[in-house]
């Protein structure tokens, strides 16, 4: 992911946290997950922006490694609506 798409990921986690600035996640994933801002832990969003932006696409995605990684994050939430963004191509290139 680079360009317009990792400005968009950092859009969409700017967006989310003024939505719900206590209440929010970010993670990135390929063969692995890494949590820019998890659920619990307060993070100023301008670390989080500059984060995403310095993500570098590369190697393999692992969709289901990123559902789960979300479905993590999501269940200590406690909003009524729980919603899941992935920002991805989508092309499963590792993992089940």
């Amino acid at each position: 992911m680079s360009g317009e798409r990792l400005a968009s990921a950092a859009l969409a986690a700017a967006m989310c946290s003024l939505r719900a600035p206590q209440d929010f996640a970010v993670v990135a994933f390929g063969d692995r997950s890494y949590e820019v801002k998890s659920m619990t832990s307060p993070r100023p969003i301008d670390a989080v922006i500059n984060d995403v932006l310095s993500l570098r696409g590369h190697g393999t995605t692992d969709v289901r490694l990123a559902l789960e990684s979300a479905a993590f994050q999501l269940s200590g939430s406690k909003a009524k609506r729980k919603i899941t963004l992935l920002l991805s191509d989508a092309e499963v290139t590792t993992g089940r």
